[in-house]
C-alpha cells in the first residue's frame, strides 16, 4: 500500500475518532475541495466524482439539506432544525464547476464555495498542487539538493544504497517543504517554489484540470442560483501570520473583487487553513467589520442549539465510497 493510501485511511481514522469522542448528533455542515480522481492527493483533498454523487443522495435521505446562508441564519437564532445539512467547497477548483455542480444539480441540492480572489484572474495552480507537481509526479527526482527557504535549509540526500528511494520518501520531502512555505507572505512562497523548480528540473506551467476557477468560471459556477460563492482570502495566506495591513487586505480586499465579479454582496467567509478558535486571535472580527455575515472554520463537530455564526463548525469529508460515508459519518452523526 503506497503513502497516499495510508495517509487516506489515517484521515478517516481520524475523522472516525472525532465522532466517537463526544461528538453527539445534530445538523451538520461538510466541507469538500476537489471532486475529481487523483491518484498522487498527498492531502486527500479530491473526492472521486461517483463517491460524490453517492454521499449527496446518501445526505438527502438522512436529513434536510439547505443553503449555508439559510444554516448561519437559523443556527444565530438557535433555531435549526435537527438533520439539517450544508455542502461547502473551500478554494474553487475549476472541478467544482465541471464536476461538481452538475451533481449537485442532479440532486436539487445547494453548496456553498469559497473562491480564492487573486487567482481567478491567471490560470495558475495553488502553491500546494504547484508543490505536489515538483516533488511527487516527476518519474526521476535528484539525489541530494539543498533548498532554502528563509533562515532555513531543507536538505535531500539519498545515498547510494537507496538510489531507488519509494514514494514514502518523497512524501516526507514534500512534507517537510509544505510546512517551511505554508506560512511564509505570496511572493516568498513564489521565490521559494521557483527555487524548487530549478533544483529539480520541472517546468513553470501549470496543468490545466488541477487549478482554481477563472472569473469567467466563477460566474458560471454561480448562475442558476443552486451555489452561492464566498470568499477564501485573496492569496490564501495563513491568516495569523500576517502583518494587520496585510490581514485586513487578505479579508476586505477579497470580498471586494469577488463583489464586483459577480454584481452582488457576498455574505460568507471561510478562514483558510481552518484556523479555529484563540488562533484565530481576533481575525474574525474583522471578518465582521468587512460586512460577512457568517464564517466556517475547521472545527469538526455537529451544530446543535444556537451557534456563533462566524465559527460555523465544518466536517471534511474523505474519498469514502457510500457504504463507508453511510457508516463511518451519516449514521453517527444523523442517526
Amino acid at each position: 500500500m503506497n503513502s497516499v493510501k495510508l495517509r487516506a485511511e489515517f484521515h478517516a481514522k481520524r475523522l472516525g475518532r472525532q465522532i466517537r469522542h463526544g461528538f453527539t448528533p445534530g445538523s451538520i455542515i461538510v466541507v469538500y475541495h476537489r471532486i475529481d480522481e487523483d491518484a498522487h492527493d498527498p492531502w486527500q483533498l479530491a473526492v472521486s466524482p461517483t463517491h460524490f454523487a453517492e454521499h449527496l443522495g446518501i445526505l438527502a435521505r438522512w436529513g434536510t439539506p439547505m443553503s449555508l446562508s439559510r444554516m448561519a441564519e437559523l443556527a444565530m437564532n438557535g433555531a435549526l432544525p435537527r438533520r439539517s445539512i450544508a455542502i461547502t467547497f473551500d478554494d474553487g477548483y475549476v472541478d467544482n464547476l465541471h464536476h461538481a455542480k452538475p451533481i449537485l444539480e442532479a440532486h436539487g441540492v445547494p453548496a456553498a464555495v469559497f473562491v480564492t480572489a487573486a487567482l481567478m484572474r491567471r490560470e495558475t495552480e495553488f502553491w500546494w498542487d504547484e508543490l505536489q507537481r515538483i516533488v511527487l509526479l516527476p518519474n526521476t527526482f535528484p539525489d541530494a539538493l539543498s533548498l532554502e527557504i528563509g533562515s532555513k535549509t531543507i536538505h535531500w540526500n539519498v545515498q547510494a544504497d537507496r538510489a531507488g528511494q519509494s514514494f514514502r520518501d518523497r512524501l516526507s520531502f514534500h512534507d517537510a517543504v509544505w510546512r517551511s512555505i505554508q506560512p511564509l507572505s505570496h511572493q516568498d512562497r513564489r521565490a521559494s517554489l521557483d527555487r524548487l523548480h530549478d533544483l529539480v528540473g520541472t517546468p513553470r506551467g501549470s496543468r490545466t484540470d488541477v487549478r482554481p476557477l477563472e472569473a469567467g468560471e466563477i460566474v458560471e459556477l454561480a448562475q442558476g442560483g443552486l451555489i452561492e460563492i464566498g470568499s477564501h482570502t485573496i492569496s490564501h495566506s495563513s491568516l495569523c501570520d500576517l502583518r494587520l495591513t496585510d490581514l485586513r487586505e487578505e479579508i476586505v480586499g477579497a470580498k471586494t473583487g469577488i463583489e464586483e465579479l459577480l454584481g452582488q454582496s457576498v455574505a460568507g467567509f471561510s478562514y483558510p487553513f481552518g484556523e479555529t478558535g484563540s488562533a484565530l486571535n481576533n481575525i474574525d472580527k474583522i471578518v465582521r467589520e468587512a460586512g460577512f455575515d457568517w464564517a466556517c472554520t475547521s472545527g469538526a463537530r455537529a451544530i446543535r442549539g444556537q451557534c456563533n455564526p462566524y465559527f460555523l463548525p465544518r466536517f471534511a469529508i474523505p474519498n469514502w465510497s457510500g457504504a463507508s460515508f453511510t457508516y463511518h459519518f451519516v449514521s453517527r452523526m444523523l442517526d
